[in-house]
């Protein structure tokens, strides 16, 4: 087994930004023409905690791309419960906001962008609920069926509540670099059969509880495998699959995340993978995921909101999974996300047609300065620890890679 580091990248405090992470996944089936579908997850609140991000999947299951996309919040009577951040053109005080996707973000066929769009609490909402509504616009789509998803907002009870974003996989790395500097480094050009890449996940915690430990698994589409073993980490046998415990990670509230220099809300994750060699046709490859969980939830105090160590004990132990599933997760409905490794085949861009085209920004610089405008948690601060062999790095605005 070869040693090396393996970063934790995090975002610095304060940058309440626009996220527009494209995660990608096979659809279920595809129209001739144009088809989107849209689905909301995330909508239950801590008791706690003053807001939550609420997550918006937008699915291309047809065979076109739009040339524009709208999206309707239909917000009801939670107008006054709760309110609802201002990023489109609408005064959302008539029952309705009204957004503009960025075509960068509309998502090709076959693809997911997730979309997060700010809910914040009211100081007289204890009981507060209502429905929340989010409908989809496409000019000549062909189904209307899946346009429309309705969940119901609610204040769920104390505990923790994590969520993940995995961002989709366009770009390629230098193998070798990236493990001698623990952190991806990234190479022009798009992921060719038998090239490196990575798989990037960002974990943050909503709610009103420390998570003490935080337990990753990572699933790679199909013609993808693991090429650097993770000390301590599980893999299946097809070495497709990985089961991480982090007991040394505690990710504090992010009402509680307010500054740099220490503890933190979240931070995101790198694993390596290799891309079969006999891949023979451009694309996705789908049914990749990311799952998380906290190992323990603990009451946050301001003693864990000091500054990261140096160094980690030697004598770390990890917990069973039974102790896992006695854990309060306020909302279980943003544990998972999707993501697809695009290939190409002929040198092109993405997995389009090779033909050089622009691909949209994603992850840590989305994060920062995004499309559509909707708001994502504040993520900040300097990590609570240095997990195992990973480093922290800060991704400022000037970043475009999450580079050491």
């Amino acid at each position: 087994m070869k040693s090396h580091n393996r970063q934790l990248v995090r975002l610095g405090a304060g940058a309440v930004g626009l996220l527009v992470a494209g995660s990608f996944a096979a659809p279920a089936f595809a129209v001739d023409g144009t088809d989107l579908s849209v689905e909301l997850s995330g909508t239950t609140i801590a008791a706690g905690s003053t807001e939550k991000v609420v997550e918006i999947d937008l699915e291309n299951v047809g065979k076109t791309t739009p040339e524009s996309v709208d999206i309707i919040f239909t917000v009801g009577d939670l107008v006054g419960a709760f309110q609802f951040a201002d990023i489109c053109d609408d005064d959302p005080a008539d029952g309705t906001v009204h957004c503009s996707v960025d075509k960068a973000f509309i998502p090709e066929p076959g693809g997911t962008t997730d979309l997060s769009y700010l809910v914040t609490r009211a100081d007289d909402s204890a009981d507060a609920s209502g429905e929340l509504t989010v409908t989809v616009l496409v000019d000549g789509d062909d189904n209307t069926a899946n346009n429309t998803d309705t969940a119901e907002v609610v204040i769920g009870e104390h505990g923790v509540d994590l969520g993940v974003v995995a961002e989709d996989v366009r770009e390629p790395i230098d193998a070798d670099a990236s493990l001698e500097s623990g952190a991806p480094v990234y190479i022009d050009g798009s992921i060719a059969p038998g090239g490196s890449t990575a798989v990037v996940a960002t974990v943050f915690n909503q709610g009103d509880m420390t998570a003490d430990g935080v337990r990753i698994s990572v699933t790679l589409p199909e013609q993808a495998t693991f090429t650097e073993p993770e000390q301590g980490c599980e893999y299946s046998a097809d070495n497709r699959t990985v089961t991480c415990d982090y007991s040394e990670i505690a990710l504090i509230p992010a009402d509680h995340d307010t500054q740099d220099g220490d503890a933190t809300s979240g931070g995101t994750f790198w694993f390596p993978a290799k891309i079969d060699a006999g891949v023979a046709k451009s694309g996705a490859l789908t049914g990749g995921s990311v799952t998380v969980a906290a190992l323990a939830a603990v009451p946050y105090g301001p003693k864990q909101n000091v500054a990261a160590p140096t160094a980690l004990p030697e004598n770390v132990e990890l917990l069973d999974a039974a102790d896992i599933d006695k854990v309060v997760d306020v909302d279980e409905s943003d544990n998972t996300d999707t993501y697809s490794i695009f290939v190409s085949v002929n040198g092109g861009s993405g997995g389009g047609d090779g033909d050089g085209s622009s691909l949209p920004v994603t992850g840590a610089q989305a994060g920062l300065f995004g499309g559509l405008g909707a708001f994502v948690i504040v993520l900040g601060a300097a990590l609570f620890l240095i997990a195992r062999r990973r480093r922290v790095v800060l991704v400022t605005p000037g970043d475009e890679r999450p580079n050491a």
